[in-house]
């Protein structure tokens, strides 16, 4: 891209984290920065051991970027601040309730606090 790539991440579903743990820190590995929100159970039950860390240790498994921990959304305003940079590209994938940060954080971008 030539742009800075910063991700934050939020699984869905215990099962399908467990189940794609490799695959997603494959997809993961060429950002250069990751936060990763815990996982949405979509109505799963929570499987014992299964979490994002999964996701976090197969990306330094990988030596891809460091990945960090986010235990709710109320720590992505901070993390947003520490990671972004101008022109850097902020991408958020998942398919939970991840879309409640849209707005949220356009605001915080448009009030300068992220970039």
């Amino acid at each position: 891209f030539g742009r800075r790539v910063v991700v934050l991440f939020q699984p869905h579903r215990y099962s399908r984290t467990a189940h794609f743990v490799r695959e997603f820190a494959d997809a993961l590995a060429s950002a250069q920065a990751v936060g990763l929100l815990p996982v949405y159970a979509a109505g799963e039950e929570e499987i014992a051991g299964v979490g994002s860390h999964l996701i976090q240790a197969a990306l330094a498994e990988k030596r891809g970027p460091e990945a960090t921990l986010l235990t709710g959304p109320e720590e992505v305003p901070t993390w947003l601040s520490a990671q972004l940079r101008a022109g850097d590209l902020l991408l958020l994938l998942g398919a939970g309730d991840i879309g409640r940060l849209v707005e949220p954080i356009c605001e915080q971008l448009e009030q300068g606090r992220g970039a």
